[in-house]
């Protein structure tokens, strides 16, 4: 397992919703009210907020507005992420919003597109009425009045928009991957790679049709990800915010760009998150400004003493430099900041633990790295009960809203010292850590 973990440079963020993102197989409020929301031209002023452009692509328009709606559906996604991974996620979901826009484009320029029945827009209400207990379409349109909406048929003609774009998406998507085959030749050559031994016999018949479908997909997801590529290169992409566009320069080797970009974040913010100086930090280093990076790391420190992630990116960057006993330093005082945290949530601090687990793996310190990896995997089982007590000890009243719901989760008392004594008795289920990390 360890083996496996090591191959992955830092926590992966992953957005699984359908075709890049911009809907899901279920809406909930959140789309609906976002969706409805995005008429705001830039410049105007909904509830006093004004409205900016915030990427452009291929003379669309994002705004702000667009994509902070979108943004507060992905939050939970961004739970137990550090501050540089939490700017990382942000900019990852403006381009899963500007791959959409492409793919849309494209398809339009296809002339592909999709239906959705009055029968389907009913059955995805019915979902979300289901699962918000509620009884009647009135209900529904007395929860979506405070955001604009003044009849159910208003509701439904946005879910019907909202469908019919994520069924294009993945029609798309389809259409661009139609062609993939795998070869018997090529199965035959997985099993011989995963098996270690001749693609012949009982075993090869056994396994070789979901060897054939892991092929399958994984050919299919690299021919979207190359055309996705493709259309990224021919695209005309400006982002506006200097934290996004620097992070899109970082992303792009364009080091001297996001330098300049996230100097002009760090100056428009009256207290700059930490990430902030460390991805700067980052693009300093790369660029081969190793001094001007390690002062930024420590204007960071000043500003935010005793922060583990800035130890840790100290230590990084002593790793590309292959000075490793400073590197080994750095990781070292991280530790002992994680470690006398005691307000740390754990799932950051389970997140803590996996990147100095990283961080110790390549420097060649395994005894230090498995003593964190193992505190992941105790972290990862603590939650796990957790979760499971918190429903097994709560019952929800009819009438009770979603806020409540959050409040009462929170206030219900978990034994620690029964939460430890499971984890005593309980196998460690390696494959549930393992989906966890990926």
């Amino acid at each position: 397992m360890f083996e496996k973990l090591r191959e992955h440079s830092k926590i992966i963020v992953y957005i699984v919703v359908i075709a890049f993102g911009l809907s899901g197989a279920y809406m909930g409020f959140g789309a609906i009210t976002g969706r409805f929301s995005e008429g705001p031209e830039p410049g105007q002023t909904p509830d006093g907020q004004d409205i900016s452009v915030l990427a452009r692509v291929n003379g669309y328009q994002i705004t702000d507005f667009e994509y902070e709606q979108i943004m507060q559906q992905q939050m939970s996604q961004a739970a137990m992420m550090s501050s540089s991974e939490q700017l990382t996620f942000r900019y990852q979901v403006l381009m899963n919003i500007i791959q959409s826009h492409l793919a849309l484009q494209e398809a339009e320029k296809r002339g592909i597109e999709a239906e959705v029945t009055d029968g389907e827009v009913q059955q995805e209400i019915s979902q979300i009425m289901d699962m918000y207990n509620l009884e009647s379409e009135e209900e529904f349109l007395n929860l979506l009045q405070a955001s604009g909406f003044t009849s159910i048929d208003q509701i439904k003609e946005v879910i019907k928009a909202e469908m019919e774009e994520e069924k294009t998406l993945q029609k798309m998507i389809e259409n661009v991957y139609a062609d993939v085959e795998v070869s018997e030749e090529e199965v035959k050559e997985e099993y011989r790679l995963r098996f270690d031994e001749e693609a012949e016999g009982e075993h090869f018949e056994e396994e070789k049709a979901a060897l054939e479908n892991d092929l399958l997909q994984d050919k299919r997801n690299q021919t979207v990800m190359e055309w996705m590529q493709d259309l990224r290169s021919q695209a005309e992409i400006t982002v506006e915010d200097n934290v996004l566009a620097g992070l899109k320069s970082l992303e792009n080797e364009n080091y001297g760009q996001a330098i300049i970009n996230l100097n002009q974040a760090i100056a428009e913010q009256a207290y700059p998150e930490p990430g902030l100086y460390i991805h700067l930090a980052r693009a300093q280093h790369r660029e081969g400004d190793k001094e001007e990076a390690f002062a930024t790391l420590e204007n960071a420190a000043r500003e935010y003493s005793d922060n583990w992630e800035i130890l840790l990116s100290k230590g990084n960057l002593r790793m590309e430099d292959e000075e490793l006993e400073q590197a080994e330093e750095f990781y070292d005082k991280a530790e002992q900041v994680i470690e006398k945290d005691e307000f740390m949530p754990d799932q950051h601090l389970m997140n803590a633990h996996y990147q100095l687990f990283l961080a110790y793996s390549n420097i060649g310190l395994e005894e230090k790295a498995q003593d964190h990896i193992a505190k992941v995997q105790n972290l990862y089982q603590t939650l796990l009960l957790r979760q499971q007590m918190q429903m097994d000890e709560t019952v929800v009243p009819d009438d009770v809203s979603l806020e409540d719901l959050d409040e009462e989760l929170i206030d219900i008392e978990i034994d620690e010292e029964e939460i430890q004594e499971q984890l005593e008795e309980t196998p460690l289920d390696e494959e549930q850590l393992e989906d966890f990390v990926e």
